[in-house]
This record gives C-alpha cells, structure tokens and sequence, in this order.
C-alpha cells in the first residue's frame, strides 16, 4: 500500500510540470482512475507513452473542442 501512495504522488508531481490542469483535479483524476485501473494522458506525449504500452483494445483517444488530445487506457 505505501508503493502505491508513493507511486500516485510521483504521477502527480511529474503531471504537474506539464499540465495545464490544476493540481486539484489532477490528483482527483489520478486517485480516481489509478484505482480503477485507467491511465490518463492530456497531450500528444502523454498520449503516445500511453498507446505504447497499452493493449489496442483498451486504449481510446479524443481531441477536445480546442484541439488538444486526450486519451485512456485501460487495464485488463
């Protein structure tokens, strides 16, 4: 149980930097889908990263109103 609360600060703290979402959300998000076994990504980066590692028919990509991708992935 410590790994993983270590585990969801470091996804936290490395999301940060490069986030344009709010620390508050993104660690809502991050409890909530680290929990549930779903990986977000908010960028084309993020997105790739993701999709390598993902099995195709678990990984769903989407790009919002204002252009940036986003995308899930989850585990089986």
């Amino acid at each position: 149980m410590q790994k993983s609360k270590v585990f969801i600060a470091l996804i936290i703290v490395m999301l940060t930097g490069c986030s344009e979402l709010s620390l508050k959300q993104q660690a809502a998000e991050e409890l909530i889908f680290y929990t549930t076994g779903i990986t977000l990504g908010h960028n084309q980066a993020q997105c790739d990263a993701i999709h390598g590692r993902c099995n195709r028919d678990g990984y769903s990509e989407w790009t919002t109103e204002d252009g940036v991708i986003n995308c899930s992935c989850k585990k089986n």
